[in-house]
């Protein structure tokens, strides 16, 4: 912010100061008004959830199963149903999804096989490919947008909460597929393993 500074004359401080040293007497009133009665700002936090199957809000950190996990071979295609929600009453959130997989010990490594897709509640496909999921984006590039979520114009969830749906501008439903390549290296392993990773980031707009 740049402020301007007025500069006056000398002689109207001196004509000022002379002002003021000639008056007896005069009326004094001073007022001081709060802008709100406690403070501005909200105490409700700003955060995204996510609601599985179960209709159980989850908060950061939570696992989320995926049915038929351990069924993953080459060539085949898991699908993962779930709700993200803006959880604050009324500021509302522009939201990015995307999803990242890292090997784990116990097995060979499933990660780099591994291939998003994203698909909105519409049907519209926010990432990848619905219809060839083997087409779909690598952990290196599997980002997507989901939009503006508004506030749910009701209370917060606390996690573990029963979900209770807000506005209905303030959720989505998506579907995240899961696919393992059939690829060449994969056919001399006997197993092999990865965490998938969902990641929900959110920035206030208005």
């Amino acid at each position: 912010m740049r402020i301007k500074r007025r500069i006056w004359p000398l002689f109207a401080i001196g004509l000022t100061l002379f002002t003021t040293a000639a008056a007896t007497s005069a009326y004094v009133d001073q007022l001081h008004l709060n802008f709100s009665a406690a403070a501005i700002g909200s105490p409700e936090e700003f955060r995204l959830v996510v609601v599985d199957e179960g209709k159980v809000v989850r908060h950061d950190n939570a696992v989320l199963p995926i049915a038929d996990s351990n069924l993953l071979f080459p060539g085949h295609t898991l699908s993962k149903q779930l709700i993200v929600a803006n959880n604050h009453r009324v500021i509302a959130g522009d939201v990015e999804v995307s999803l990242d997989a890292i090997g784990v010990d116990g097995g060979f490594d499933l990660s780099g096989y591994l291939r998003f897709t994203v698909i909105d509640q519409d049907g519209t496909v926010l990432m990848g490919d619905k219809d060839h999921p083997e087409n779909g984006e690598s952990r290196w590039d599997a980002k997507a947008s989901l939009g503006k979520l508004l506030g749910r114009a009701k209370p917060s969830l606390q996690d573990g909460a029963d979900w209770v749906p807000g506005s209905a501008s303030s959720y989505r439903e998506i579907t995240i597929l899961i696919h393992l390549l059939n690829h060449a290296a994969l056919q001399q392993q006997h197993s092999g393993l990865a965490r998938v990773l969902l990641r929900l980031e959110a920035t206030t707009v208005s």
